[in-house]
């Protein structure tokens, strides 16, 4: 069966949600780092005076303990949504026989989240290989109507 572009489009954007995922948790560690730094080093961070001030509330480092105890709830629910995600994607990439290099192009791009030519040198192939391989596996994935539908909905949702 032959699939229009935007179909493959869809199902990259559906694949790749875990990896999205894992990038935004990444991001969200690192601002919390970043937060947890300043706060080591006081004397960079705003100042107190005992008269009162222009300033709106929540300047100082009582804001960044406040920053730091909501980016550590968004970090715990970016978790559940990973794993949630993967779970998903793990299911759909399952239905391409183990194995092949389809599903092997597959895991290592929306599940490890490695670019192409890290899955090229791995799997000792071309990108344009590769991107056949991937092809294939897509075009079976869309070929089972449960798959197309999980699709559908995420990017209704999205």
């Amino acid at each position: 069966m032959k699939h229009e572009e935007k179909d493959y489009e869809k199902i990259r954007l559906y694949l790749g949600q875990y990896t999205a995922c894992k990038r935004r948790k990444r991001e969200l560690q690192r601002r919390r780092a970043e937060l947890e730094e300043e706060m080591k080093n006081p004397l960079q961070s705003a100042g107190y005076s005992a008269m009162p001030s222009g300033r709106k509330i929540g300047e100082g480092a009582a804001s960044v303990v406040l920053m730091i105890a909501e980016i550590e709830d968004d970090i715990l629910l970016q978790h559940e949504q990973m794993v949630k995600r993967l779970l998903e994607i793990t299911k759909v990439i399952g239905e391409v026989p183990s194995g092949t290099r389809g599903r092997n192009i597959l895991e290592l791009r929306y599940i490890d989240g490695y670019r192409w030519e890290v899955i090229c040198k791995k799997m000792y192939i071309s990108r344009r290989q590769a991107q056949r391989d991937e092809k294939a596996a897509l075009d079976r994935l869309l070929s089972m109507g449960w798959v197309r539908e999980q699709v559908d909905k995420f990017i209704e949702e999205a």
